[in-house]
């Protein structure tokens, strides 16, 4: 029987957990990962679906979150959301027919509406939808929208559900890890070559927003020493607003970013991961044994990932977080044609957000470091793009490549466009070589 919409307060949790680890893997997938439009029109239905935010999934709402469009906008004289939804519908089948051929479940999208169906996959086939018409802006009526469900925080629910895909997603991930290999890792090869060392271990190490949310919530800032500290962390004083269950919930669930799971997946397909042994640590449970043991892949800004803050003093571009003001790039001794600092303005018409590539040695010389990290989930999400874009990387890598053909250790600032959280183009603003 298929389920249209439901609501996350409507849902039992092994229903929601399904469908949550469902969405990550669709998300994270080769199929979306380059389509990064569809990925965030995907992301957006999806998240307040499983929220029970049926009323904000309109044409409307689609074309000003995820495709940048102004408020004012009018859809019946702008059709990008109805033929995006087309090419979402074909992705999807394409999906459920390659990469995800033994889902159990499937998320259709009926024609007539933006809300996305979660359908067993069996005994009811994937039906392939009819090729598009003549004329591909021919309006789809909307069916119409389930009431919003009151009295509660969607973002902060999404927080909470993503919990079990941080968990349960990374564990699944590695079981993959050993048939999802790619044939090629192209330009970068040197790069992953250089991480996926045979002598020791390579730690892939994600954000964590745990700690974002309980420093928003509690208008407190958590350093590295701080945060090496376990008692500081659950000793911070929540609001009293909050429930119980969902102050327990943020204290003791694992929580991460679909950008760094998406990161992770594609980071474990590399055929240099073959010979090596990978695992994905939680930034909580990391010691500085390890760092010193491994090479180490850390995502995310210092702020939801403070292990950052060991390497920022070696690195000209830094992401800054000020509560005062937005997320920054900093730069330290900028040159003539580098700006002091890059901040992402939600204000800015152009929506422009930051990301950071950095290749260097690992701490006490010994191993190597990867660190991706954005202004925002965008930021991340484009530094993390660079790195597998084989049309992006490959220029940069030929401009800074030694005579033997290694990559020295380097850091590139990007510039991308943040539409409905994700990064559809970056450009390289800046770069420097590092020793």
């Amino acid at each position: 029987m298929t389920d249209k919409g439901l609501g996350t307060s409507q849902q039992s949790s092994p229903e929601l957990n399904d469908r949550l680890r469902l969405v990550a893997r669709v998300l994270s997938s080769t199929t979306f990962m380059k389509s990064p439009r569809l990925k965030g029109f995907l992301e957006f239905i999806c998240a307040r679906t499983l929220d029970g935010k049926h009323a904000q999934i309109n044409e409307q709402q689609i074309g000003v979150h995820v495709f940048g469009r102004e408020p004012s906008y009018n859809p019946g004289e702008d059709s990008i959301v109805r033929s995006q939804a087309r090419f979402l519908r074909q992705r999807l089948e394409e999906y459920f027919k390659t990469e995800g051929r033994d889902e159990e479940m499937h998320i259709l999208i009926p024609k007539g509406s933006y809300i996305p169906v979660f359908e067993k996959a069996h005994p009811v086939p994937v039906v392939a939808e009819a090729p598009p018409a003549e004329s591909p802006d021919t309006p789809e009526t909307p069916v119409q929208s389930e009431p919003a469900i009151p009295g509660r925080s969607p973002s902060l629910l999404w927080w909470l559900a993503l919990a079990v895909v941080g968990c349960l997603l990374m564990a699944d991930l590695w079981s993959r890890h050993a048939s999802h290999h790619e044939s090629t890792s192209g330009a970068a090869h040197s790069l992953w070559a250089a991480l996926f060392d045979s002598s020791r271990p390579t730690i892939v190490v994600p954000s964590d927003s745990t700690l974002v949310i309980l420093e928003d919530l509690t208008k407190t800032s958590v350093h590295l020493p701080e945060y090496l500290d376990r008692d500081s962390i659950s000793k911070m004083v929540l609001p009293s607003n909050l429930t119980p269950l969902t102050a327990s919930g943020i204290y003791s669930h694992q929580y991460t970013s679909v950008a760094d799971l998406g990161f992770a997946v594609q980071f474990a397909r590399l055929p240099e991961a073959k010979t090596t042994q990978t695992v994905v640590r939680y930034a909580r449970d990391l010691r500085m044994s390890d760092l010193k043991q491994a090479n180490v892949v850390l995502i995310g800004g210092a702020r939801a990932n403070p292990w950052i803050e060991l390497f920022s003093s070696k690195t000209p571009f830094y992401v800054d977080y000020d509560p005062a003001s937005d997320n920054s790039v900093a730069v330290r001794n900028p040159t003539n044609h580098e700006a002091a600092s890059y901040r992402e303005n939600p204000a800015d018409a152009e929506h422009r957000a930051y990301g950071v590539v950095a290749f260097l040695p690992g701490l006490e010389g010994q191993g190597q470091a990867l660190l991706v990290e954005g202004t925002s989930m965008a930021g991340t999400e484009s530094a993390s793009d660079f790195l597998f874009d084989e049309a992006s990387f490959a220029p940069f890598a030929q401009q800074i490549r030694k005579p033997d053909g290694s990559l020295p250790h380097f850091e590139v600032l990007l510039e991308t466009r943040s539409i409905g959280g994700n990064a559809p183009q970056s450009r390289v603003v800046s770069y420097r070589i590092l020793p």
